[in-house]
């Protein structure tokens, strides 16, 4: 009795299994039928303003099926993973920028504000400023809502203190 109790238990959980297994297949097919649709816009978006931002060090990006950012290394001549490679910083900017494209190609014609919350401290003053220029440029699209405790972002438009 035990025994059948064990089985019917065993042929539940294999079937549990096969459906859950069957997910993941349907969701990593997804994600790579949507990768294929917007990561040529993403890529585009991030690249332009990935020159912008590091004064011309990085200029080319591409995206992975798993939306991963490769970058491409001009000393290395290839496109590589920058965790690990580039400074803490510099991966945080390329993953700013990630965020900002794929906000961008989600939102559509939609125009919803762009929410920051201190998202640039790992910014040097030179990425800073031109990080500055970047939003300033979005803000001509988007409303750009910029939450920091950080006094150095006063004169970047109008400045509330909360």
């Amino acid at each position: 009795e035990m025994i059948e109790s064990y089985k019917k238990q065993l042929e539940r959980a294999n079937s549990k299994l096969k459906v859950l297994e069957l997910l993941d297949q349907t969701l990593r097919q997804a994600l790579k039928n949507t990768a294929i649709g917007v990561s040529e816009f993403i890529r585009l978006d991030v690249e332009k303003y990935l020159s912008i931002l590091t004064n011309g060090k990085y200029t080319k990006i591409k995206i992975t099926d798993d939306f991963t950012p490769l970058v491409y290394i001009k000393e290395k001549d290839e496109y590589l993973d920058p965790v690990g490679l580039l400074s803490k910083g510099t991966i945080n900017q390329i993953f700013f920028l990630c965020r900002l494209a794929y906000f961008k190609s989600i939102v559509g014609d939609s125009r919803p504000p762009i929410i920051i919350d201190d998202a640039l401290v790992s910014f040097d003053k030179e990425r800073l400023k031109n990080m500055k220029k970047i939003l300033e440029e979005l803000s001509e699209e988007f409303q750009v809502l910029l939450f920091t405790c950080h006094d150095d972002y006063k004169s970047w438009g109008y400045y509330q203190e909360i």
